[in-house]
């Protein structure tokens, strides 16, 4: 289901039920009692299916069952007949409207609004005037970004559809809009290049199984790194739109965790952010301290799987990554920042920033989306709190994904580099640290 906006009676109507919720909540409600982020942020509605954590909670609600259920998958009806030809491109598209999206309210950085997210509500609703403003955003961000309209829309996804049907070398793809939508988005609506990214996609899964199979946040060893802080997602959003995934290399124990389990926890979270049709059109911002981290981080890789992950992971997977910040590099961590620099493109390594200090880092971004260990309002603690909501209400959605398979790789296209040619092989524990 796309956005569609409600009727004046029904937007209020909604915003009275879902103030006397947050009259309920009191260990949110106390983040919008500061006169910046109560003029600045939107309340959260709640549902049954995902609680919201209060002080008398004494663990997390669970789904039942890490088995995926049948009714994870939304179906998808292709009863209307597909073009003979296929286009190969999707791009007929109205220009962008005209106009000037003025701020209307200002936070710490006269630049920034903060919206608190609604993850748990299953359908889109936007119930008051601010979270209006950011629905329009985000609808002109895929009109001027990504050239999307309706007509162009239906149309790629009734063409993806039935080369996915026809393709034989793809079994069990999931083909309901979000997902497919997902890979035209990032392709801006390039047929041709969603499909070679769908097949690369389903190869990454394949050929690193170890990683992508069973994604399920409470595995032992994933649900402790949650815990721990070590990722998580901000539950407030910046002007854009955007939310912003925190890491924190230092709490990664290498004496406890291995590189599996570190990158499963980043899938883990990937996957449950681009599932939010507007983290697929506006994108993520990333923030990563790697102050304290330890060398062992770099040497628990190899370099033939590092390099293969960095490269293969923007390529094909889904997710607009656009804005990078590091702060707090330290100098044993340059080569491999860039080692990881040359394997992805140039777009990406001019989106990556280092800082020497949080408050460079807040030059560029709102303290307030950030924990109050970082200047925020909200602690860590807390935000990883709401964000292992997000992953309950995602979990059988996630682990439906292990149905999908691709049967042959023959039909990706593959472009040999100068480094895809060259011989890497070994593991970073050959490096000196100083």
């Amino acid at each position: 289901m796309h956005r569609t906006y409600q009727s004046g009676a029904a937007k209020r109507r909604k915003a009275a039920e879902e103030k006397q919720m947050i009259s309920k909540l009191p260990k949110l409600t106390k983040y919008f009692s500061s006169p910046t982020v109560r003029e600045s942020a939107a309340p959260i509605p709640t549902d049954s299916a995902a609680p919201i954590p209060t002080d008398s909670d004494k663990e997390l609600q669970l789904p039942p069952s890490p088995v995926a259920q049948e009714d994870a998958t939304p179906s998808t009806s292709t009863d209307t007949a597909a073009p003979t030809v296929l286009r190969r491109d999707c791009k007929e598209l109205q220009q962008p409207q005209t106009g000037d999206l003025q701020e209307t309210h200002q936070t710490k950085m006269s630049t920034t609004q903060l919206f608190i997210n609604q993850p748990w509500k299953n359908g889109l609703s936007f119930n008051n005037e601010k979270n209006e403003k950011l629905a329009d955003r985000v609808q002109e961000i895929a009109v001027r970004e990504l050239k999307e309209d309706e007509k162009t829309r239906e149309q790629c996804l009734s063409q993806l559809r039935e080369w996915i049907k026809q393709n034989k070398d793809i079994e069990n793809c999931i083909t309901d809009d979000s997902f497919l939508l997902r890979f035209l988005r990032v392709k801006k609506y390039s047929l041709h290049l969603s499909q070679q990214m769908i097949l690369k996609y389903l190869n990454l899964r394949k050929c690193f199984n170890h990683i992508f199979a069973q994604l399920d946040y409470l595995d032992p060893k994933v649900n402790q790194l949650l815990n721990n802080g070590y990722i998580f997602a901000s539950p407030f959003k910046d002007k854009h739109g955007r939310r912003i995934v925190i890491t924190t290399p230092r709490k990664f124990d290498t004496s406890v965790y291995n590189s599996t389990d570190m990158a499963r926890a980043h899938i883990i979270t990937y996957e449950t952010l681009i599932e939010d049709e507007d983290n697929q059109i506006v994108g993520v911002t990333h923030i990563a301290d790697v102050a304290g981290a330890s060398p062992s981080l770099i040497t628990m890789w190899s370099i033939n799987e590092f390099a293969t992950l960095v490269t293969w992971g923007e390529q094909s997977f889904p997710m607009r990554h656009k804005e990078i910040h590091i702060l707090n590099m330290p100098s044993m961590y340059k080569y491999v920042y860039d080692f990881a620099a040359s394997r992805v493109s140039q777009k990406l390594q001019d989106r990556a920033k280092t800082y020497d200090s949080e408050e460079q880092l807040h030059g560029v971004l709102d303290s307030m989306l950030l924990p109050s260990e970082y200047g925020g309002v909200m602690p860590m603690s807390e935000m990883v709190e709401l964000w292992k909501q997000e992953l309950a209400a995602k979990r059988n959605r996630l682990l439906s994904y292990d149905k999908m398979n691709l049967l042959s790789d023959e039909g990706i296209i593959r472009r040999k580099t100068k480094i895809d040619q060259d011989n890497l092989s070994g593991s970073f524990r050959k490096l000196d640290f100083d």
